[in-house]
């Protein structure tokens, strides 16, 4: 669809330039995006945006817009994002370790996001090849020779994880 220009901002119906779709490139930005005329925080978080930044800034951290583009390349809003990292409690799926950095999995061959997994499952379920096959011999193995910590209830929450990986699209 191509817009004419008519001295009106196509976002905000403010005054624009003759030659101009956008009052600014603030209103540009926000219509690319999507976001509604009333919204004037952070597109994402909905904070306000820090005076320090530019006019045009959409997003009020560096956290924020990193949270947008991650959003993006996996084809999902950060409303999606969000709820699914909710959903988790904020917390990795599989070790459950919450406040450290989560990384969007996803299914290497369809695109499908998974889940949120901190660094060291998403590298561990990378290394193991995304197969379940190969994650059950390791816990196999784990509990053959005795596994790290002692700890009885992660084994078992292990198992559990195990058992659902078809859930979390694990399959090979």
């Amino acid at each position: 669809m191509v817009r004419a220009a008519t001295g009106t901002c196509h976002h905000c119906g403010a005054s624009a330039r003759r030659q101009r779709l956008f009052c600014s490139p603030l209103c540009q930005r926000r219509d690319r995006l999507g976001l509604p005329v009333d919204r004037q925080g952070c597109a994402v978080c909905d904070g306000q945006i820090p005076d320090s930044k530019r006019n045009d800034a959409v997003y009020c951290s560096t956290e924020c817009a990193n949270v947008a583009a991650t959003a993006r390349r996996y084809g999902m809003t950060t409303r999606e994002l969000a709820d699914m990292r909710h959903a988790q409690g904020s917390a990795c799926a599989v070790c459950r370790h919450a406040n450290v950095r989560l990384f969007v999995d996803h299914n290497h061959v369809t695109g499908a996001v998974r889940g949120l997994l901190c660094g060291n499952c998403n590298s561990g379920i990378g290394l193991l090849q995304d197969n379940p096959r190969v994650l059950e011999r390791a816990l196999t193995y784990l509990q053959s020779v005795g596994h790290y910590g002692g700890d009885d209830d992660a084994v078992e929450h292990i198992g559990q994880t195990v058992s659902s990986a078809e859930e979390l699209g694990l399959t090979a």
